[in-house]
């Protein structure tokens, strides 16, 4: 740990879309009591527009393959690494638009 901060806050995740329609998310914050989990897990629900109960949370720490993390440190975790869950769910949604379009012929403007 530095002992302040380093200027980079960056918080990133992991998303995994399974063949049963379930979501993986895959984090560095370490949840000491706050709720991460949790809250991570509504945030790419409500980003994914499915069900919560769809999203299994994985944020075993495992520094060979868990997201880069700055420091678990003054309730900036949801914020922060809620936002990462954000744009990695909104990227995955435009992915899987530009996906569909070409299966279905059309552009990827008109599927929601």
């Amino acid at each position: 740990k530095t002992p302040g901060p380093t200027g980079f806050y960056g918080r990133s995740c992991y998303l995994k879309f399974n063949g049963d329609r379930s979501v993986t998310l895959n984090f560095g914050t370490v949840d000491m009591g706050g709720g991460h989990r949790n809250a991570m897990r509504q945030i790419a629900a409500e980003t994914l527009r499915i069900s919560p109960e769809r999203i299994t949370v994985s944020s075993d720490i495992d520094t060979q393959t868990s997201p880069w993390e700055w420091q678990t440190v003054g309730s900036l975790s949801v914020l922060l690494c809620g936002q990462a869950v954000v744009e990695a769910a909104g990227k995955a949604i435009e992915l899987l638009k530009e996906t569909a379009a070409r299966v279905l012929g059309c552009p990827s403007g008109q599927l929601s």
